[in-house]
């Protein structure tokens, strides 16, 4: 099936598609309406060192200098124990990144209120520098020799509208296959129903008579076979009526008609 025989159908059956393009538009207008939108908030640290340099904090000194600090205060602020304390205490999800060869150090929280996204990233930031402090007392750094962070763009939300636009374009894919698969298959069903038609200036061949259904005997009358036929029985046969009877003839005075006449005329003559 090509995009026209698509097209042909829609337009065919746009009783059903156009209830449910309607539908379909609903769909997705309510799931961007149920997605809450995700507020992220942004903050940027620069890590310093003081004025005086006096040379006796190791971390500094070595070739990283303050990319390493900065890395090194990173991977503890990410580990579970200082990850899972931040969002016991009521604060939202983080991310720090870390440039490779700036001391440059990005913020970022996400939650679905913009307040409570900025308010941790500002939370982490000072957690941040505190970690960078125990870091260099405990690596022997003097205390007037140790770096801090200055922050260089202060925490503010916008909100994300990837995730938001994401999830209402998978729910409009997925509309749309719906109104498909289903004018399509209601087409399909009502076609093979309905007898292909003639082609114009052709007469549709003759259906073939149906052929009588003649019923089976012992469908029609069942009980004829199941209960035996009544005999009838004959009437009586009528005495036939005797005729009476007539006495014998007598020979002698019934001849012969040739002998009676001539005893007659015998008689007579005497």
């Amino acid at each position: 099936m090509n995009l026209w025989n698509i097209l042909e159908a829609l337009v065919r059956r746009w009783r059903i598609a156009i209830p449910m393009t309607i539908l379909a538009v609903a769909v997705v207008f309510r799931v961007y309406s149920a997605i809450e939108p995700t507020y992220v908030a942004y903050g940027e640290a620069l890590l310093t060192t003081p004025a005086t340099d006096d040379g006796s904090n190791p971390i500094l000194e070595g070739s990283g200098g303050l990319s390493t600090l900065a890395q090194a205060g990173g991977a503890v602020l990410l580990s579970a124990e200082e990850y899972d304390a931040l969002l016991n205490d009521g604060f939202s999800e983080y991310e720090i990144s870390v440039s490779a060869r700036d001391p440059i150090v990005g913020f970022s929280a996400y939650d679905t209120s913009a307040l409570r996204a900025e308010q941790t990233v500002s939370r982490v930031i000072t957690r941040f520098d505190e970690i960078l402090e125990e870091l260099q007392l405990q690596s022997g750094a003097n205390e007037d020799f140790i770096a801090s962070s200055v922050v260089l763009q202060p925490p503010s939300s916008f909100v994300e509208a990837s995730s938001r636009i994401r999830t209402t374009l998978v729910a409009a894919v997925a509309s749309i296959l719906a109104v498909l698969v289903v004018t399509l298959s209601w087409d399909e069903l009502r076609r093979s129903r309905t007898p292909a038609a003639a082609p114009a200036g052709q007469r549709a061949p003759a259906q073939p008579a149906p052929e009588p259904v003649r019923a089976r005997r012992e469908e029609v009358e069942p009980e004829y076979y199941d209960e035996p036929e009544p005999v009838r029985e004959r009437a009586p046969a009528r005495a036939k009526r005797q005729q009476p009877s007539r006495p014998p003839r007598d020979s002698s005075r019934w001849g012969r008609r040739g002998e009676n006449d001539d005893d007659l005329e015998t008689e007579a003559a005497g």
